[in-house]
């Protein structure tokens, strides 16, 4: 606990990327889909030709462009079939190590492949950034807050999608639910998942 006290303290120097991703303003979309995929990153910085910064894309801005056109492509075609997933007893801290272990900001929540609901990082840290909660951070009680089950932070509104609906159509659900991930359900249980990534690279 008291490293975890000691990281959260520290600058933003300390984590932050020096080798940042950029394009210049008079890039085509082409050119970013093909820097992003090619960076495995989840945005990229547009500067001008003085190197100012003018800007910001990112993965949801390349889906945003197919939301609701047909692709003739299935989420069946794209979707990660073998999914890692947690359950709503888990441990936080268990959920969090899955996590970062396999580069995750979405975790599904699951029981026996029911979905039941799902997790995020900002799920993480807007619970860690509550009030009360960072009170027992910052007195050391970082092992007591770690405990607390997935179930009790987890989303239950989870946007789901047929194996058969059009990468538009996932696009579309994406943008309306300001969500990177759609999970891939036939009468409640998980069949897989389509990320952002997924129909970037379907699209790229």
């Amino acid at each position: 606990s008291g490293n975890f006290l000691a990281a959260i303290n520290e600058s933003v120097s300390e984590i932050m990327v020096n080798d940042v991703v950029t394009l210049t303003t008079g890039a085509s979309i082409e050119d970013g889909l093909k820097k992003i995929l090619e960076s495995r990153i989840g945005g990229i910085i547009i500067v001008d030709e003085d190197n100012s910064i003018r800007g910001i894309v990112t993965e949801r801005d390349f889906v945003n462009i197919v939301a609701g056109k047909k692709t003739g492509i299935s989420a069946y075609e794209v979707m990660t079939m073998k999914v890692i997933t947690t359950t709503s007893g888990t441990p936080l801290e268990d959920a969090s190590k899955i996590m970062l272990r396999n580069s995750f900001r979405r975790l599904p929540v699951t029981s026996q492949n029911f979905l039941e609901g799902i997790i995020t990082s900002r799920m993480i840290l807007n619970f860690m950034g509550n009030g009360g909660l960072f009170k027992k951070i910052i007195k050391n009680e970082v092992s007591e807050v770690l405990k607390t089950r997935v179930s009790e932070i987890m989303s239950k509104d989870v946007p789901t999608a047929s194996k058969e609906a059009d990468l538009g159509e996932i696009a579309y659900i994406m943008e309306s639910k300001k969500t990177g991930t759609v999970c891939i359900t036939e009468d409640s249980t998980l069949l897989g998942i389509v990320t952002e990534r997924d129909i970037i690279k379907s699209i790229g």
